[in-house]
């Protein structure tokens, strides 16, 4: 029921991609997401193969080896909104409890890299949202078996949630990090998925060490939009966390919103003088764009 809903709300999208390119019959669908920094590789679903070029065309990865789709499983490509990430996701309808995972992944130079799988569970009695955070691991030359094996859950609880108020439980390397806690109805989250929680929650800090790491692995990997929900989130609950403000303004720099990186870098340097910490430990770039 689920995926004929599903491929319902995507026959429209489906018929146009089909239309604009010669992918085949293939069941990989490919939506693309308008991005808000411009795209700096190419990243694409053609037919059953996962095409990724660098910003001078140069072929970095043309393979089928992270696709499934057999046994049940569908896979769906969706492009991020920075200039080198992308999700895919692997739905399974072969049993009476339904799953969708999807897999963070971003390309950095010549290789392909994994950051979080983030795992929805739907059956009869509720939903369980769950998803885990890792330090990056190169996918580059795995498979999807193997890919599946570097990020699993071992705090996974057995009772689900209630069908209308919904929580994604977010861990870094499965520990506890922070929960994202929204309204939406359960049948209509697995249906809508993937679905950004970041954007429709209330972001809940369960440790903020974790969470902070997983925002400084967000960043280094470029993708910045996580990364500065996560660091925001963590300045309102700990306003002195100096390195705090350093992550966030440099990540708002990396987009092009200066003013904001401008009023952040320079409360750092605040909280860096008030808190009698070593000044030459800041950053020459600091200095630089706070003139």
């Amino acid at each position: 029921m689920f995926k004929n809903k599903k491929m319902q709300r995507l026959n429209i999208i489906l018929i146009f991609l089909l239309l604009q390119s010669c992918s085949g019959n293939s069941q990989t669908k490919e939506i693309q997401k308008k991005t808000e920094i411009g795209s700096q590789y190419s990243i694409r679903m053609i037919g059953e193969k996962l095409l990724v070029k660098s910003p001078d065309s140069a072929i970095i990865y043309n393979n089928s080896s992270l696709i499934r789709n057999a046994d049940l499983f569908t896979t769906y490509f969706y492009r991020g909104i920075s200039k080198n990430d992308f999700f895919l996701v692997y739905q399974n309808n072969a049993s009476t409890t339904k799953t969708q995972s999807t897999f963070h992944l971003f390309v950095n130079e010549k290789d392909l890299f994994l950051i979080s799988k983030e795992q929805v569970d739907l059956n009869a009695d509720g939903i369980f949202i769950v998803k885990n955070y890792i330090i990056p691991v190169k996918v580059t030359n795995m498979d999807y078996e193997t890919m599946d094996e570097k990020i699993f859950f071992t705090n996974q609880k057995n009772s689900f949630l209630s069908k209308q108020k919904l929580k994604n439980n977010i861990f870094f390397q499965n520990k506890n990090a922070f929960e994202i806690l929204f309204n939406y109805k359960a049948d209509d989250f697995f249906m809508d998925y993937p679905v950004n929680t970041f954007k429709i929650g209330t972001l809940n800090l369960l440790d903020i060490k974790n969470s902070n790491d997983i925002a400084y692995y967000l960043e280094e990997a470029k993708i910045y939009d996580e990364a500065i929900f996560i660091l925001k989130s963590i300045i309102k609950k700990e306003p002195t966390r100096t390195v705090a403000y350093l992550n966030l303004a440099d990540s708002y720099w990396a987009i092009n919103k200066k003013d904001l990186a401008k009023e952040n870098y320079k409360k750092y340097v605040e909280l860096m003088k008030s808190q009698n910490k070593d000044l030459k430990k800041i950053p020459k770039q600091v200095w630089e764009r706070i003139k």
